[in-house]
């Protein structure tokens, strides 16, 4: 099947400005800037036609930081203002985009809460991926809002049991475009993983566990939802110097349910082994096993 696509064939023109300042004020510092452009385009398309078109490209940006003894975050914010003038029509288009990231420790190390996200313009017509941006096929494009909360724990410092912890909730929207149906990239998801093994107490013993779980909720009725479990795990105990026995066990599954219930998809895997290590240090070793 032949496609047609309306591209930019050549530039002739662009003209540049630029202007920045910095300013901060106790722990915050914002530094905005402003970029402008002139853009002369040529365009020569199959199904629109050749013609020139005249592009004002304006813009303003910020970027924040704030830091002080419990607290951090950071925002990117940039606006995007075009003025399109061609033979046949004028159009004025504005875009919006940014990045944000906090963090709070609200107990040291042991409980951090955060919040994270993001908003951009992606590309939803997959025939056209190559060339889609602002100034080409901005039909094309889809905004999508990606927010995120979590809690952190990390206490890698205790002599018999050290690892971390996190706990997040994250929720995507996408808006509405005659490529894409938003329900379809619209998802909630709950993600919890953790990865525990032992402290600088142990000698002549060694272990550690890695779980994770996620629980996504997809926006379209049909699509359901989607689980997954995952954990793996070992112990070493040392025997002769550095040669240790080691039992080591993995399991992982997997599950798609239709919100009507009358589907629902499940995969599984365990496994068990046993075999030995050969341990040179803390980080360094090489094992052997047998596995069912």
């Amino acid at each position: 099947m032949k496609r047609n696509f309306a591209v930019s064939k050549l530039a002739v023109f662009t003209l540049s400005v630029f202007g920045g300042l910095n300013a901060q004020a106790g722990d915050l510092t914002l530094q905005p800037s402003v970029s402008s452009e002139l853009i002369f385009q040529q365009i020569d398309s199959e199904t629109q036609g050749d013609r020139d078109l005249n592009t004002l490209r304006i813009e303003p940006s910020l970027k924040a930081l704030y830091e002080s003894g419990k607290v951090s975050a950071s925002f990117t914010g940039t606006g995007t203002h075009l003025e399109r003038d061609s033979e046949l029509s004028s159009t004025d288009e504005d875009y919006l985009e940014y990045f944000y990231n906090a963090d709070w420790d609200v107990i040291d190390r042991l409980l951090t809460v955060s919040a994270s996200g993001s908003s951009s313009y992606l590309n939803a017509n997959t025939d056209n991926f190559l060339v889609s941006d602002f100034l080409t096929n901005p039909s094309d494009l889809a905004r999508t809002e990606t927010n995120r909360l979590g809690v952190s724990s990390d206490f890698t410092r205790n002599p018999y049991v050290s690892g971390n912890a996190q706990l997040t909730y994250t929720k995507v929207k996408t808006e509405q475009t005659q490529f894409v149906s938003s329900n379809r990239l619209n998802n909630e998801t709950v993600k919890f993983n953790t990865s525990l093994n032992n402290g600088d107490a142990a000698r002549n013993y060694f272990w550690n566990v890695n779980a994770e779980a996620s629980d996504t909720d997809r926006g379209q009725t049909n699509l359901g939802s989607f689980t997954s479990q995952k954990a793996d795990g070992f112990f070493d105990q040392h025997i002769v110097q550095n040669w240790a026995v080691r039992l080591a066990a993995q399991t992982e599954s997997h599950e798609f349910t239709a919100n009507s219930g009358d589907i629902s998809t499940e995969r599984k895997f365990d496994s068990v082994g046993l075999g030995v290590t050969y341990r040179q240090a803390k980080n360094r070793s090489v094992s052997l096993t047998a596995n069912k």
